[in-house]
């Protein structure tokens, strides 16, 4: 530390790297360095030397710059409140109009099912609270549920995207090899718990790693972080590559060589018998609305978990994108919405499974009838006990103004 003077003022030179300078400057909250005022800092990086700063003459429109706007963060609970509000509705609809409907006892709904139920805990696990933890910067649900939480934001995707892979499977089997081996109901189950216990054994990384970590700053005030605390860069990095290849592109291999092999042999598929137009126009919409959906899978699976499998995988790999408040702007911006896009496939599944087939549109329409006389029914049935107990109420009444008056007029006697 040197000596200088700057008019008739003296104070102290401090050399400071310029990330640690943003954060003491930005984010006070989790600085480690104590800067008193009227310091003259020179900050500095690997490659040179920045020009020099006055502590209480720094502006902090760069922090501002650098951070998310209170519009950013309006529109940013919006979206996510939306799409949490989406993802519950429309899988608890699918999930109650599968059980109770024409095809309740196929072993593909069983399928459809543990995918709407994996998409809930998607909603309820893993939007709000990593919505909430990187907006605020720090963990404020307690140590407990650190890894709890951790554990089961992993493992609800996995089960998301393995039971989109065993459909893909299923749908091969049965439409490319039709003679082969179907998927029975122990088959099924046997699946099911088999997409379980990978997944959770996949997560079981969070629940050993993940742990809330005190920070101590300049201020004497303790800060909470939840993160996975590796002992090793490498050793995260091969992790992440590993889980990209096992829930990313594996699965979206599989996915796209299956529904690409269904819809060749859908397309090439005729009907027997002689031509009829009317008939073979039917048939040829038909094969073209399945191929459509098809498509639909494979491109909403690709696009919605791109952008969260690179992030993950950038972010192990360059360590300081996490870890330096200097980027910590454009990290959360990024990881924000790519998050978010990962998110929506919750949302996308319910409509892209059910809302496009058919049979479940048939079954969805006559849920909605059931509810509509169920509400209907209460709502009358309210009325004639309102009426009843208006009924009683004035022949009550009468009975007692007619005693009174009795009671009168026999006094008056």
């Amino acid at each position: 530390m040197e000596q200088t003077t700057e008019g008739a003022r003296e104070f102290d030179i401090f050399y400071i790297d310029y990330k640690d300078y943003y954060e003491c400057i930005c984010y006070p909250q989790t600085c480690a360095v104590d800067i008193p005022d009227y310091i003259h800092l020179n900050v500095t990086s690997e490659e040179h030397l920045f020009s020099s700063y006055l502590y209480e003459d720094f502006d902090r429109s760069f922090c501002d710059q650098n951070d998310i706007t209170t519009t950013g963060r309006t529109a940013l609970i919006a979206v996510y409140t939306l799409t949490i509000t989406l993802a519950l509705v429309g899988n608890i609809v699918t999930i109650r109009v599968l059980a109770a409907g024409s095809r309740a006892k196929l072993e593909m709904n069983k399928f459809l099912i543990n995918l709407a139920i994996s998409d809930i805990m998607m909603a309820v696990f893993c939007m709000p609270f990593t919505f909430v933890y990187a907006l605020l910067r720090r963990w404020i649900f307690g140590e407990v549920l650190c890894p709890l939480i951790f554990f089961t934001q992993h493992l609800s995707p996995f089960v998301s995207i393995f039971t989109l892979t065993a459909i893909g499977i299923e749908r091969y089997l049965a439409v490319v090899r039709p003679m082969g081996r179907h998927v029975s109901r122990p088959h099924t189950n046997v699946i099911l718990l088999m997409i379980w216990a990978i997944s959770a054994s996949l997560s079981t990384v969070q629940l050993v790693l993940a742990r809330v970590k005190k920070t101590d700053n300049s201020n004497n005030t303790i800060m909470w972080e939840c993160d996975e605390w590796w002992n090793s860069s490498l050793h995260e990095t091969v992790y992440e590559i590993c889980i990209l290849g096992i829930t990313y592109v594996m699965p979206l291999g599989v996915l796209w060589y299956s529904y690409q092999r269904v819809a060749y042999v859908l397309w090439k598929r005729k009907l027997p018998g002689n031509a009829n137009g009317k008939r073979d126009a039917l048939h040829s919409r038909a094969k073209i609305k399945v191929i459509r959906m098809l498509v639909a899978i494979v491109l909403a699976f690709g696009i919605c978990w791109l952008p969260i499998n690179t992030f993950n995988l950038v972010i192990s790999i360059k360590d300081e994108y996490r870890n330096s408040p200097y980027y910590h702007g454009s990290v959360i911006r990024v990881f924000l919405c790519a998050h978010w896009v990962a998110m929506a496939h919750s949302c996308l599944n319910p409509i892209i499974y059910t809302c496009l087939h058919d049979e479940f549109r048939r079954d969805f329409t006559h849920f909605r009838s059931i509810c509509r006389r169920t509400v209907i029914r209460r709502g009358r049935s309210k009325r004639r006990s309102s009426t009843t107990q208006t009924t009683t109420t004035s022949l009550y009444l009468k009975s007692k103004y007619v005693a009174t008056t009795h009671a009168t007029v026999s006094e008056s006697c």
